[in-house]
This record gives structure tokens, C-alpha cells and sequence, in this order.
């Protein structure tokens, strides 16, 4: 199977920079970081237990005119938790 080459949504260029992470700087230096991430909860409204489910930030950058397009990992949970939120 040969993978599909990425084009850039903007200019079309085939410049791609796939895979790229968004690094979340904390700590009182902002020395630490980790990836970038969304949350989206089951029941917002409970104090505990909501029913979180996370998904890591991924980029696509094209190299000729700097468009970038963001992923969540983990979309499935996340649209799932979503639905719960929907349904009470």
C-alpha cells in the first residue's frame, strides 16, 4: 500500500511537515512541557467524575506558506464523550 502525499488546504504545495506537536510550557520557568491537548467531558455540570477524555494536539505544517492544520488523537473517545454529554 503506498501512502498518500499531503497537500497543503491553503497553496497546494506538497511541502508538508506532518506530525508536528504543540508543546504546553508550564511550571513556574516554563521549563516543562508536554503535548498540547483537548478534553471534553461526559457531564460537565459533576464535580468529580466527569468522564474526561483527552486527545493529544497533532500538526500539519506546510513548509511554503506556513498553513497549518490541527488533529486531535483519540477523536473517537472524544466524540463519544461528547454524545454522553448530549443524551441527559
Amino acid at each position: 500500500m503506498t501512502a498518500v502525499a499531503k497537500t497543503c488546504l491553503r497553496c497546494g504545495s506538497s511541502k508538508m511537515i506532518s506530525g508536528a506537536s504543540l508543546r504546553d510550557h508550564y511550571g513556574d520557568l516554563g521549563m516543562r512541557s508536554s503535548p498540547a491537548q483537548v478534553a471534553v467531558d461526559a457531564n460537565p455540570d459533576a464535580i468529580v467524575f466527569k468522564g474526561r477524555a483527552y486527545g493529544d494536539l497533532i500538526l500539519e505544517i506546510c513548509g511554503a506558506c506556513g498553513h497549518v492544520e490541527m488533529t486531535a488523537e483519540n477523536f473517537a473517545e472524544l466524540y463519544a464523550q461528547f454524545r454522553k454529554s448530549k443524551e441527559a
